[in-house]
């Protein structure tokens, strides 16, 4: 049974829709913060929870919308049945994507824990951040990118696992690289006693003996 229940000011905000289906007793009034224009509830019993359906034609798509005075869906919800696939769209443009078989896609800015990522689209990535948002991710016509700014490095697994790259090579400095490892300009290594491997064989510093040794085996 559903029950529209008037405020307790005559002509006065909010509308109460209260569903009282096996209730014994009256629905709990929550507690309102304010500007509410319609309160759905089903809160007599605390084992209950609540459901709000649109549904919608087969190859149609369902909407909710947030406006304003000059636009009614300046921001919207929108479930589209024949993609299968939920669209939130921000200011009337397209913001994020869930879809049933890639996933979330994300088209513009989100927040996360330590700080803010600006996911860009396919163009370059800035010469300095955006306000708030030290990390971006983006991809043009020749890579895809991560970039940090604030004179911060980029660390992966800093506390610690591998790093593992495919069937691809890494490139320092080359953006096509021949060889599983292309490095253009110097190799450093700083710690003494550090090997270098090659096949069988090594190549390292040896520091008491100030020398550099080529080992064969």
């Amino acid at each position: 049974m559903l029950r529209v229940v008037a405020s307790t000011t005559a002509n006065t905000l909010p509308l109460f829709v209260q569903a009282v289906g096996g209730c014994t007793t009256g629905e709990a009034t929550p507690t309102l913060t304010g500007g509410e224009a319609v309160v759905i509830q089903r809160n007599c019993n605390s084992n209950y929870g609540i459901r709000l359906a649109l549904v919608g034609g087969s190859t149609g798509a369902s909407s909710v919308d947030f406006g304003d005075k000059d636009d009614v869906d300046v921001g919207r919800i929108n479930y589209n049945h024949v993609t299968n696939r939920f669209e939130v769209y921000t200011n009337t443009g397209l913001a994020m994507v869930i879809n049933a078989t890639t996933g979330t896609d994300i088209v513009g800015n989100i927040s996360t824990a330590s700080g803010r990522l600006l996911i860009g689209g396919s163009g370059n990535p800035t010469s300095s951040a955006v306000a708030g948002y030290p990390l971006q991710i983006g991809m043009n016509a020749t890579q895809g990118y991560i970039q940090t700014y604030s004179s911060l490095p980029l660390s992966l697994n800093p506390l610690g696992n591998n790093v593992f790259v495919g069937v691809g090579n890494l490139g320092v400095g080359v953006h096509t690289p021949t060889q599983k490892l292309e490095v253009a300009g110097n190799v450093n290594i700083s710690n003494h006693g550090s090997n270098l491997t090659l096949g069988n064989g090594q190549i390292y510093w040896d520091n008491p003996n100030s020398r550099l040794v080529i080992r064969v085996s």
